[in-house]
């Protein structure tokens, strides 16, 4: 066995060890189209109960289109030890892996983010500038604009104009022409 496969080995065994404690879980499935990742935060029913929530899914046309910077938020992941888990490595060109990925809050946070509001964008270039702009929220920015994005403290229809508020500032509006690749230039590592 080779160092590449037993890095892969440990990242395994790392990700068994957090599942039981990560707050957010993605799940890395396969559906008719090919790759889905589906974001699920652990919380808490009327017993004390864990259950999953669903936040979003991030098809695979859409991961293609924003493939690094989900690398680089998932760079971000720590074991339990506070070294870098690895997982970004999960999220290749083929996306060979099918299970459950332990994520922390900020990543996790993000990764729904990205799925929320990439959900009804069918433009590769402005999916992957909404990946680039959520990849560099603070943890304080994603965890604000995510609880505007979820949390109907004014209503649902509240909920949905920060939705759209948020893709506008991000990525721009979606009636004006907008050059995606002069701002993914600036963004791009």
């Amino acid at each position: 066995m080779d160092v590449t496969n037993e890095k892969y080995l440990d990242m395994l065994r790392n990700m068994t060890n957090l599942m039981e404690v990560a707050p957010w879980i993605m799940q890395v499935k396969e559906n008719g189209d090919g790759v889905v990742l589906v974001l699920q935060e652990r919380q808490k029913d009327d017993n004390g109960q864990t259950v999953w929530h669903k936040w979003g899914e991030i098809a695979w046309s859409k991961v293609r289109s924003c493939k690094e910077p989900i690398r680089y938020i998932l760079s971000g992941v720590l074991d339990s030890l506070g070294n870098p888990l690895g997982i970004q490595a999960l999220i290749s060109s083929d996306i060979a892996y099918r299970g459950d990925v332990p994520l922390n809050g900020e990543a996790g946070t993000k990764m729904a983010l990205i799925a929320i509001l990439t959900a009804s964008v069918q433009i590769e270039p402005k999916i992957e500038l909404l990946g680039w702009r959520i990849e560099r929220f603070s943890a304080e920015e994603a965890f604000y604009w995510f609880g505007k994005a979820t949390i109907p403290v004014y209503g649902k229809k509240a909920m949905n104009w920060s939705v759209i508020g948020m893709r506008t500032m991000l990525a721009g509006p979606t009636d004006q022409k907008v050059k995606y690749d002069d701002l993914l230039e600036k963004l791009r590592r």
